[in-house]
């Protein structure tokens, strides 16, 4: 790509310019009032997959698509639904994306294969006057680099873009730092899919109703999952530094670096508190203000890179209202151990097409396959799990396939410098997998939470859940060989801390899996 990259002002002469490349199936990088975004008009397949380029973004990571208003909606959207009205009316213009049902006109290339479609209608005046004067509804995703963090001004848009596109309008500073926020309502309930300076509570009370939050708000989706919205999935906002994000106290933070002296760390924390650690630090916000802290995080993350930093300790900001935002952004920043997750192995080894699925048939029946190819798992489950002798001739068929996965899992992560890889399952002890691992840990649970849990996860009746674990080894026998036992009988966030707690200890321990 070798493309000249003009910065311009956002006056008349330069939103003119934006929007004569927009109609030209361009891109235009342009301030929001969220952070900078790369704009492509959204109805030209060809144009929209530029920015994929531009950015090294997957392409299975959806774009928002941005209007002035509802009357821009027709084509775009194939309905409007009561919620998207309620939410219209209540925040638009403004940093909410909604996910509605996708129309007719939007590029494909816009959706990831998705049968919807995230609208936003922004405040800002030179992203509205953009739209205006070309009369492009445009996708625009963050002015980066991918995995990089999102740019909020001009400057860092072209440390990043520079050679790739070939107009930045320069519109100053954005006024909240973090991106829109992501709701859909599409489905039963509505659901948040990305926190932003509108809130899950200002939700909940436009709408009358409580709003679902998706779990990869607060955890990182696993490698396969289907998306709805940016931000999910993918490592983002990431410095170039190894990023440990620490929840506690500051003395605790204080203590913690202070241990890990020896590997030179320095610190993303909050105002005020740098000149107490004695190491480089960045201060991205005021403890406890979410607002603060989300106008200063991506620039503050930019910093650690501009500084040279390679191991960063970040103070952790609290879970709810504007400071959730902040939270999904930080995660979404700090180091990332990959996992693979045995059961998932487990079921896409039994996808359609799969050489396993006429050895499955010829032992189990053949009418455990379905006309169209897919695998009745149910009536795999009732018939090999029935008796020792299925369940035994189920794992002989599947175990070696499994194992293998793991290990081409295992060695990529390892050739591209994870400090720690995880594998998740319990169907890996006493078998092969198990041999892959330096230490076993075991994730512990009353029985009947168990089933409850596995139920509501698969759609399946809490005897099926139950007969799933009865076939697993019992967690006696589990956790006699474990190394290490971690109770999950609170919340999601104290098992997550704990995790995390039980990683930092693994790796100081020289394990590699």
């Amino acid at each position: 790509m070798n493309i000249k990259t003009e910065v311009r002002p956002a006056d008349a002469e330069g939103i003119a310019r934006a929007a004569e490349l927009l109609r030209r199936g361009e891109l235009v990088a342009l301030p929001t009032e969220t952070v900078y975004g790369i704009a492509a008009d959204a109805r030209n397949g060809e144009a929209v997959s530029k920015i994929f380029v531009a950015k090294g973004r997957p392409q299975d990571n959806p774009l928002i698509v941005h209007v002035t208003g509802p009357e821009m909606l027709h084509g775009l959207v194939s309905e409007v639904p009561e919620r998207a009205q309620l939410l219209m009316a209540a925040f638009c213009p403004g940093p909410l994306t909604i996910i509605m049902p996708r129309g007719p006109e939007v590029a494909a290339e816009c959706c990831a294969g998705l049968d919807t479609v995230g609208i936003r209608m922004p405040s800002h005046p030179v992203a509205r006057a953009v739209i205006e004067a070309s009369g492009c509804a445009f996708a625009a995703p963050s002015a980066n680099l991918s995995g990089k963090p999102s740019p909020t001004n001009a400057q860092d848009v072209f440390t990043d873009m520079d050679g790739r596109l070939p107009l930045i309008l320069d519109g100053g500073e954005c006024d909240w730092g973090v991106e829109s926020t992501v709701v859909s309502v599409v489905g039963e309930k509505p659901t948040l899919f990305r926190p932003g300076h509108i809130t899950l509570e200002d939700l909940e009370r436009a709408l009358g109703e409580e709003v679902e939050v998706s779990k990869a708000i607060l955890e990182k989706l696993p490698e396969g999952a289907v998306v709805r919205s940016p931000g999910m999935k993918y490592k983002h906002y990431a410095p170039k530094a190894d990023v440990t994000l620490l929840d506690g106290t500051f003395e605790q933070f204080k203590a913690y670096v202070d241990a890990h002296a020896a590997e030179r760390p320095s610190c993303l924390c909050f105002t005020g508190e740098a000149e107490k650690l004695g190491v480089p630090c960045v201060e991205y916000g005021r403890e406890g203000d979410g607002a603060d802290q989300a106008r200063h995080i991506f620039r503050s993350l930019r910093a650690l890179d501009e500084q040279g930093d390679a191991v960063v300790y970040a103070r952790c900001p609290q879970k709810d209202g504007l400071s959730m935002a902040v939270y999904n952004r930080l995660i979404r920043a700090a180091r990332d151990i990959p996992l693979a997750d045995a059961d998932q192995l487990s079921r896409e080894i039994l996808l359609p097409g799969s050489p396993l699925l006429p050895q499955l048939a010829e032992r189990f029946g053949a009418d455990i396959i379905r006309a169209d190819g897919t695998l009745d798992r149910r009536l795999l489950a009732d018939r090999a799990f029935a008796t020792p002798e299925g369940k035994a001739a189920l794992d002989a068929l599947t175990h070696p396939e499994i194992v293998r996965r793991i290990r081409a899992a295992k060695q990529a992560a390892h050739r591209a410098g994870a400090k720690l890889f995880v594998l998740d399952g319990a169907v890996i002890v006493g078998t092969a997998a198990e041999a892959e691992c330096d230490k076993l840990c075991v994730v512990t649970a009353p029985f009947e939470v168990s089933v409850e849990r596995i139920a509501a996860r698969d759609g399946i009746s809490p005897e099926m859940a139950a007969r799933r674990l009865n076939a697993q080894m019992p967690e006696a026998a589990l956790t006699a060989r474990a190394d290490y036992i971690l109770p999950n009988t609170s919340t999601r966030e104290a098992l997550a801390k704990a995790a995390n707690e039980l990683c930092d200890t693994l790796i100081g321990e020289g394990c590699r899996t």
